[in-house]
């Protein structure tokens, strides 16, 4: 599929990618976007992956009249998420401990997001605290806090150095801490096209 080009070069792309399960949190981040939007205007958020929120998530989205600036795109094969890390500005990760005691285990989206060199904001439940490390490798924010999650987007959107800080540690970590052995054999391959790909 062809990937969304914003035709404004000031537009910037929050991700997501991801099951649409309750536990994801993806409506805080749908309720974060209008005050986004309040302090950048041209913010795109693309939300990819299929699942039974979606029906609710797409309806909260024009509730809140922000279904212009929100694609969802079905899930798509991984070989083809790069393209997607490699258009976005952030990536965030809202998820929440439901009423089940369920959550994130490792949020591995989190560090393919951080091979790619997206800087990343996650909740802190679950596995998240274990890969980002606020203000170092990412940011945290409060779970179920579509405020906070709102302030912490704008700050990383608005602030290069804090996100170049956040891309150069993110990628160290991931190289750090994950023998690549561990990690899916098409996720290598992910990372060494990215790399190859992005300009120096």
């Amino acid at each position: 599929g062809r990937l969304p080009r914003s035709t404004t070069r000031e537009a910037q792309t929050i991700l997501f990618a991801g099951r649409l399960i309750d536990w994801k949190g993806v409506q805080f981040l749908i309720r974060a976007v209008p005050k986004v939007l309040g302090q950048n205007p041209h913010t795109r958020v693309l939300i990819i992956g299929s699942g039974p929120e979606k029906g609710r998530l797409m309806d909260l989205a024009a509730k809140l009249n922000v279904q212009d600036v929100i694609e969802f795109r079905e899930g798509v094969p991984q070989k083809e998420l790069v393209g997607y890390y490699s258009l976005a500005d952030a990536f965030v990760l809202p998820s929440i401990r439901n009423e089940k005691g369920e959550t994130e285990g490792l949020g591995v989206v989190l560090l393919e997001a951080m091979a790619c060199g997206v800087p990343v904001i996650g909740s802190r439940v679950g596995g998240i605290p274990d890969i980002i490390k606020h203000g170092d490798t990412g940011l945290l924010v409060r779970e179920k806090d579509p405020d906070d999650l709102s302030e912490k987007l704008i700050l990383l959107l608005s602030d290069r150095a804090l996100r170049q800080r956040l891309i150069q540690r993110g990628r160290e970590f991931v190289e750090g801490n994950f023998s690549w052995d561990k990690i899916a054999e098409q996720f290598i391959n992910v990372y060494q096209e990215v790399l190859n790909n992005t300009s120096p």
